[in-house]
């Protein structure tokens, strides 16, 4: 098998997925904040329409809007992540435990995506840092933050379903509860968007500042389009191409 690698630059990417995030974080921040209105005020309806709360329609609509921020984002993340993979091998990293490929699909792996992802960040960010001796670089504490919110996110998110979510028909304890608990899962998606911005803002901000970046953006198109390869012996397992830089 061969692979090629050549470095683009995350900046335009980055600033689409940053901007989704950001939408994500101000929707579900906006709904939590009604939501935990309405628990305030069980009263409501004896209120002004123009108080704090909002009512099923529109907030049917800002869930409907947020759905699809979440999916659209989700594709963005995951283009986002091969390509960053993709770069820090192009600018020398070797050794990393997972394929650009690899570092997508465990997410969708039972088991593997409680664990393989968190792996696969943290070592792109190393990578980013120093491509020639990423194993050695410090981790941040933002990748660590950044996975617990992921994971607990859900979690809560799918017990405030199971409990039935919001249902005004009337005020149970229940759904009292279970109003609680989707103000709690909107806040911790929130809190993950602006993890995520975080994470993404980190590695870009690396490979831009990578050593061999400026050797590779001063490298002409005509080099990148005449595909210049090094071709290194995969160690038995096939053949691997890299686009690489001249060296500086």
């Amino acid at each position: 098998m061969s692979d090629t690698y050549v470095y683009r630059p995350l900046s335009g990417l980055t600033w689409v997925l940053v901007s989704l995030l950001g939408l994500g974080a101000v929707a579900n921040l906006f709904s939590a904040s009604s939501l935990a209105i309405d628990l305030a005020l069980p009263n409501r309806s004896t209120y002004s329409p123009t108080g704090g709360g909002l009512d099923d329609a529109q907030r049917d609509l800002i869930a409907f809007i947020a759905l699809s921020v979440q999916l659209l984002t989700a594709v963005c993340f995951g283009v986002w992540i091969v390509r960053a993979n993709r770069n820090v091998r192009a600018l020398g990293a070797e050794g990393l435990p997972l394929t650009p490929g690899w570092a997508v699909g465990c997410f969708f792996i039972p088991i593997l995506n409680l664990f393989h992802p968190y792996q696969a960040m943290r070592d792109l960010l190393k990578a980013s840092r120093s491509p020639a001796n990423w194993n050695v670089q410090p981790g941040s504490p933002l990748v660590p933050l950044w996975w617990a919110l992921w994971l607990t996110t859900p979690v809560v998110g799918g017990i405030a379903d199971a409990m039935g979510a919001i249902d005004d028909s009337g005020p149970s304890n229940l759904q009292e509860g279970a109003k609680l608990l989707l103000v709690v899962g909107m806040v911790l998606y929130g809190l993950l968007c602006l993890a995520s911005m975080g994470v993404v803002l980190l590695v870009t901000k690396a490979q831009r500042a990578a050593p061999a970046v400026g050797a590779v953006s001063s490298w002409s198109a005509e080099h990148w389009g005449r595909g210049v390869r090094e071709h290194r012996d995969g160690g038995g397992q096939g053949d691997e191409e890299r686009v690489v830089p001249p060296n500086p």
